[in-house]
């Protein structure tokens, strides 16, 4: 019960995470000049 609780809070975590990720993934992508821009 209590692993299941667990499991189904990584994936809400995950979920609610994705789009900064995918920002994130993004940025690195464009290079370095645009994450410094974004610190």
């Amino acid at each position: 019960m209590v692993g299941l609780l667990a499991a189904r809070h990584v994936v809400t975590a995950s979920v609610a995470n994705a789009p900064r990720s995918a920002a994130e993934h993004a940025a690195r992508a464009r290079g370095r000049h645009t994450q410094a821009a974004h610190l």
